[in-house]
Formats: structure tokens, sequence, C-alpha cells
């Protein structure tokens, strides 16, 4: 009740809904192809979520040559818990180093970096990663898969562990 102060006025009875507005979330929120063969492809995907309510709207384009949206592309309107999976292609035309950032078309939503090397040679003498590493997993939160990536410096067989927020032992892969 908004009180106008003055006995000829009536008082102003108000009344409203709030809402918690949509949270655009994307996971991975970059792509990285690392090295692909000249006149190849590889794909990758990305997840945009809507972890907020009411509806998450946007337009996912590309914007860069060599990375394609290959699924997922154009407008989207996502209702709370929804998710959209978009599928972006690398084809390298060149040995050199190329980056993108394809657009999610919403303010809320970051843009999602893309990144790879085109290598001519690939075919020949395989390039390994420098430096073991685990990337981090996608979609998460998940129900009922999920994707790990890990690259390691030479040819070996890996064992990767999962553990629970409790520390406790799930499995082994």
């Amino acid at each position: 009740m908004i009180e106008t102060g003055s006995p000829g006025c009536d008082d102003v009875n108000c009344i409203g809904v709030g809402g918690v507005p949509p949270v655009c979330h994307i996971e991975p929120d970059s792509l990285h192809f690392g090295v692909c063969a000249v006149n190849d492809s590889l794909d990758m995907t990305f997840i945009i979520t809507n972890t907020g309510e009411g509806i998450l709207s946007g337009s996912v384009s590309d914007t860069c040559g060599y990375y394609t949206v290959v699924a997922g592309e154009g407008p989207y309107n996502l209702a709370a818990g929804e998710t959209l999976q978009v599928a972006v292609r690398f084809s390298p035309v060149a040995d050199e180093q190329y980056e993108c950032a394809l657009e999610t078309g919403n303010g809320g939503c970051t843009d999602v970096y893309c990144d790879g090397t085109g290598n001519s040679a690939i075919g020949t003498t395989p390039e390994l990663p420098r430096t073991v590493a685990l990337y981090q997993n996608y979609p998460n939160p998940f129900n009922p898969t999920t994707t790990i990536a890990f690259s390691l410096p030479e040819q070996a067989t890996a064992n990767l562990s999962i553990y629970d927020v409790d520390g406790k032992l799930v499995t082994t892969l």
C-alpha cells in the first residue's frame, strides 16, 4: 500500500509477483580442438542450460570461417532446467593456429572460445601433447552420462578414478 499523504486522495494498493530470472550456464565454456589434419575436421560440443527460472532466449551463431556450428545453430528458448547441445566443427585449411569466439546470442551467456591448430603433416607422425592434462567434464551437472577428456604426453594406458564429494571411490575407468 502506498500512502498518498492527502485526505482527498485514496491510497494506492500495489500487487506484484517476484521471480527468479533465467540464468545461463555454458559447459564447457571453451573448446580446445588440439591438432587437426589440414582439410579434415574435428567435432566437439558444448551445452547451454537455463539454471534459473523463466525463459532463457538467445541465438547461437558462428562468426569464424574455420569453426562451424553443425547442430544447435539459430534461436533458442529454454525453460527452467532445459538444455541445448551445440555441436561445433573445426576445419583447418593451413598449418596455423585458429581462434574464435562463437556467439551465444544472449547478454547473460558468455561466448564460447574455440582454438585449434591445422597440421598438414598429420598422418605421417602423430603429434602428442607436451603435458598430462585433465579437462572439465561436460555436461556438468550431468545425468546419466558425462564426457571426461584428458591428454597424455606419450602413448600409454591410463586409469581414471572417480570419487564422490565425500572422497569415496565410485569407479575406476
